[in-house]
């Protein structure tokens, strides 16, 4: 298990690990005082992970047929004659 000052890459995250380290990081960003020295390396870090949990939502809630090898693309791809 990582611990949430690790900076692995974001997307080799699983969602659950994810999700844990962005609590985490609130957590700890609620109890430190406004100007205390690690609030903006923590603050930076939340801010990430946010950035990538809203990525995995957009992709999770697109239309399938957006998606990659997605219905239109199919599609689409068929109609030019092309593998998706």
């Amino acid at each position: 298990m990582t611990t949430p000052d690790a900076k692995p890459d974001l997307a080799t995250l699983d969602d659950d690990q994810l999700i844990s380290q962005r609590a985490t990081l609130r957590a700890r960003l609620e109890q430190l005082p406004p100007q205390a020295r690690k609030r903006t390396a923590l603050a930076q870090r939340h801010d990430a992970l946010t950035r990538e949990y809203d990525r995995r939502a957009r992709a999770a809630w697109r239309p399938a047929e957006t998606q990659p090898g997605g219905t239109r693309q199919r599609e689409q791809a068929d109609s030019a004659g092309q593998q998706p």
